[in-house]
């Protein structure tokens, strides 16, 4: 078994093994995202298209706490940075690019699910800007103030013993704080008195997120029914303005136009109703869906999730000026093989479960699926998307599904012309770019969910993650550096691994590198001890030999004679699948150029190629079957035979095996047959030809007539 690791900007690899017990070779090619996603990434992600790129640098904020996530960032009208984690509950100022614990939440109300700056005393005659207001939860809910520079008790500003969990404090224009609560699905009003008033009343069972629109109309979202509605400042009427089914609106945000984002994940469980208690014009009349009376209902296209990739660019990540990519730097924490069991999840302000990984994980625009609509105004056959998605909503109402993911969205950020989109269960962050509508992986984090993203005054983004707590700042550049760490690659018996291959595009002064180590464990994190160390980095992109950490000692020899019979039965028996598999491996592993100057050559014709791939395929099985590890023959066969058709053909096949590591002798050379397996096992390569002149001048040795050919030799 072995597993590789390389700091690369990538766009495919190739790992080839043979058996040394049965050697039939194995290919590992990587060219998809699906073939990478089962790996570790640090500082790397792989897109849509299947290529690995630098993500964007993040520089973790010291932690010295084992929670389960950040919940929320918030900063001080003094600019202090502060976040929250749960369920161990505490608050810590950030200094110095390190986290400082300044306040634990009681042993009865551990968990701190919400946190804000209390602007509502600069409002009255107090005033501190030092103070904060933190959701605390656990036996009951409780508001709290605190003042994170002294030790001074903290005074509980909100408490209704009908509240259980407050998900959510938005700060209004009027300094009011209002809460978004559980389990009744409730909005509490506190005003710079600290008087606290009923704001909205829904029949869902949580209010999880709040935002305020440009014009100050307060914007709360439900957990289950999926819920975005809106509450006039005004009149204090609530107005449908989103049902996206039985979801959870995660976050809502609003940009300077007035335009709202908002982020959804499906929910596991039913709220108590799907509509809030609204009145009379507003409220849904048929299976939780709003419909105004005036406006022509649009038909809503869901996303197609396995919509093929399209051919559109901004969906890549575009490498930065080569000065900022040193990449021959390599973090030692990821010489760990992370082949551990899944985590658990931890609890999140949605009580969303988070989705199973999809093979069709790739970023979906919204060009494939462009369609505007009335969020209020669909068919009444039209069942709810139920989906994890990002949608856009105008000041006039008008949706546009932006993106659907199967991952669940926990959280948006603005950033400049882009939306930041914080997801789970794979850690990944998406940006979204207004100019050009396409949705970019921009980095992924083992911690497998961002929970919370933040935007400081001066401009610094941070991130908070869940599974485990980590808090990071997250630069505009793109990471120095970043390796990927394969999952273990099985060759199912002691094997002799042949070449690895790297198909990259680098800028110049970047490099890409490759290491491997050996072992026979599957649980690599367990026995870590039991696996050999990494090798040297290598430069594969030319396709050089595996460097093998380990070196035998020595070996011995069993002779087993065979006939070629026994490699004519497979011959007759190759099914066409197994055919053109391998005659797409031969077109990947040798070129097949165009005949310039010998009259005697041709054209590689469709006939030739599945007579060498059939048998390719009949010899791999032979040797299969009688657990070979090198083989000398020679037979010539009648003219016009079967088995003159087969033995002039095995050639390619020989050159498959050889070049992974099983030596394939004619002449039936036993002596030259080892010494090719010498050589090999020592990294240069052993091949079975005739040497022709040699040009001292030169430097050149001409090969010729018969033979495999070992690709390491023209390594020197």
């Amino acid at each position: 078994m072995r597993n590789y690791r390389f700091p690369a900007v990538v766009a495919a690899f190739l790992l080839t093994a043979a058996s040394a017990m049965a050697a039939r070779p194995q290919i590992w090619n990587h060219s998809v995202e699906k073939d990478f996603a089962p790996g570790k990434f640090h500082n790397i992600v792989v897109d849509s298209y299947g290529q690995l790129t630098l993500g964007r640098q993040l520089t973790p904020i010291k932690l010295d706490d084992h929670a389960d996530a950040v919940s929320a960032f918030t900063q001080s009208p003094d600019g202090a940075i502060f976040f929250t984690t749960t369920p161990q509950g505490k608050v810590f100022r950030l200094k110095d690019n390190a986290a400082e614990s300044v306040f634990s939440a009681p042993k009865d109300s551990p968990d701190i699910t919400a946190i804000a700056p209390d602007t509502r005393w600069n409002l009255g005659e107090k005033s501190d800007q030092d103070q904060l207001l933190v959701a605390v939860s656990g036996d009951d809910a409780n508001l709290l103030r605190i003042n994170p520079k002294d030790n001074s008790k903290p005074v509980t500003v909100f408490h209704d013993k009908t509240v259980s969990t407050i998900w959510a404090i938005a700060i209004g224009p009027d300094g009011s704080a209002y809460l978004g609560t559980g389990p009744h699905g409730t909005v509490y009003k506190l005003d710079a008195s600290g008087k606290s008033s009923t704001y909205l009343e829904t029949k869902a069972k949580n209010i999880v997120s709040l935002a305020f629109d440009k014009t100050g109309n307060l914007i709360a979202g439900t957990d289950g029914s999926g819920l975005v509605i809106r509450v006039d400042k005004t009149t204090s009427k609530p107005f449908v303005l989103l049902d996206a089914g039985k979801v959870d609106i995660n976050a809502i945000i609003c940009d300077d136009s007035g335009k709202l984002f908002v982020a959804t994940a499906r929910a596991t469980f039913e709220s108590i109703d799907n509509s809030p208690d609204l009145d009379d014009q507003t409220k849904p009349d048929h299976q939780g869906k709003s419909k105004p009376g005036n406006v022509d209902p649009l038909p809503v296209d869901p996303p197609d999730a396995d919509a093929a990739p399209t051919d559109k660019k901004g969906a890549m990540i575009t490498l930065p000026d080569p000065s900022i990519l040193a990449l021959d730097q390599t973090d030692s924490t990821l010489l760990k093989v992370l082949e551990s069991l899944k985590k658990a999840h931890p609890p999140t302000k949605n009580q969303t479960k988070p989705n199973e990984p999809d093979s069709h994980n790739r970023p979906a625009t919204n060009k494939a699926h462009k369609k505007s609509l009335r969020a209020a105004a669909l068919h009444e056959e039209e069942e709810p998307q139920d989906t994890s998605s990002v949608y856009s909503i105008t000041p006039d109402g008008i949706v546009t599904t932006l993106v659907s993911e199967p991952d669940a969205n926990y959280s948006l950020l603005l950033a400049k012309d882009e939306l930041l989109i914080g997801t789970g269960n794979e850690g990944k962050l998406l940006a979204y770019r207004f100019a050009d509508e396409s949705l970019t992986l921009i980095a992924r984090l083992e911690q497998e969910q961002i929970s919370s993203l933040f935007a400081a005054k001066d401009g610094t983004l941070f991130l908070g993650t869940g599974n485990a707590a980590a808090a990071y700042t997250l630069g505009a550049n793109l990471a120095p550096s970043g390796t990927f760490l394969s999952p273990v690659l099985d060759a199912d018996h002691t094997a002799h691994w042949g070449r690895a291959k790297l198909t990259a595009t680098l800028p110049d002064g970047a490099k890409a590198t490759l290491a491997v180590r050996s072992g026979n464990t599957r649980d690599v994190e367990s026995n870590e001890s039991l696996w050999s160390p990494w090798s040297p980095e290598i430069d594969s992109a030319d396709g050089s030999a595996v460097p093998s950490p380990a070196v035998t000692a020595a070996f011995g020899a069993h002779v087993v004679q065979c006939e070629p019979d026994q490699i004519m039965k497979h011959y007759r028996n190759v099914p066409a699948a197994a055919i053109a598999g391998k005659s797409r491996e031969i077109l990947d592993f040798f070129a097949t150029p165009n005949p310039v100057s010998d009259p005697l050559t041709a054209k590689l014709s469709e006939s030739d190629l599945a007579t060498a791939a059939r048998a390719a395929v009949a010899l791999e099985r032979f040797i299969d079957e009688e657990a070979l590890d090198g083989l000398a023959y020679y037979y010539e066969a009648e003219t016009g035979s079967p088995m003159r058709e087969l033995v002039t053909n095995l050639i390619v096949g020989n050159s498959l095996l050889t070049s992974a590591g099983f030596p394939m002798c004619g002449e039936f050379d036993l002596k030259t047959c080892i010494a090719m397996m010498i050589l090999d096992r020592l990294g240069m390569g052993g091949s079975f030809a005739e040497f022709h002149p040699v040009d001292f001048i030169r430097d050149t040795v001409l090969v010729g007539h018969d033979g495999p050919h070992h690709l390491n030799i023209a390594e020197g």
